[in-house]
Parts: structure tokens; sequence; C-alpha cells
């Protein structure tokens, strides 16, 4: 995961650099989402993020896409 976080604010800052300002990350509360390890490089690469509750489908529209994937 931190891997991919890293990339994700290389690519971003590569974009734009003030992407932060503007974006928010959609995180489930899975287990590896929430971990004190995935929430300290989330930290330390100040990525904004927002843990959604349980069962917040609403809040996720992509999960009605991945509902349909087989």
């Amino acid at each position: 995961m931190e891997i991919f976080f890293r990339q994700l604010v290389l690519k971003l800052d590569a974009e734009n650099r003030r992407w932060r300002t503007k974006t928010i990350i959609l995180l489930d509360g899975a287990p590896y989402h929430t971990s004190k390890t995935t929430m300290d490089i989330l930290e330390e690469l100040r990525i904004p993020v927002m843990i959604l509750g349980p069962h917040s489908y609403d809040a996720a529209p992509v999960e009605l896409f991945f509902a349909c994937v087989d």
C-alpha cells in the first residue's frame, strides 16, 4: 500500500502541485486502510483522506460498478 500511495503522490504532484487543496481520497474502513502503518504514510505524504463508515455505498458510487463485476 505504501508504494501505491507514494507513486500516486508523485503522479499527482507532477500534474498539479496544489492537488491537495481540491482532492480527497475516499477509503473504506478496511483494516489495511485504517491501520497505523497506513495512517502514518498518509500523514507523512499529506494525503487528504476520508474514511467511509460501514456500508456507505451511497458515498462511494464506484461500489455499484464493482457489484456488477463478476
